[in-house]
């Protein structure tokens, strides 16, 4: 899906899309989707928001946690000798 969204923005705008784009652009559609579920407050927005589960979006799956913070798998790494080490696995929003 990732590959799509740079696709269609190049088509669209004749650039490749900055880094912060594909996560607006998945904001933006989940704010959207929050607000067609009955919020029209940032609070009641919020708690919609809060509600999704594995919305695929095109930063991948993206379901939040009961705070509104968004649970991203991460491998954490190290640098050791030069070279990366993965130190562990968290989920941030947690």
């Amino acid at each position: 899906m990732q590959e799509d969204f740079k696709a269609a923005f190049q088509a669209k705008f004749g650039a490749e899309p900055a880094i912060c784009a594909q996560y607006f652009y998945d904001a933006t559609n989940l704010a959207i989707k929050a607000m067609k579920s009955g919020g029209t407050t940032g609070p009641e927005i919020d708690k919609a928001m809060a509600k999704t589960k594995d919305y695929v979006g095109v930063t991948g799956s993206i379901t939040f946690n009961e705070i509104g913070d968004r649970i991203f798998p991460t491998t954490m790494m190290k640098v050791e000798n030069g070279k990366f080490v993965e130190t562990g696995y968290i989920d941030i929003g947690d």
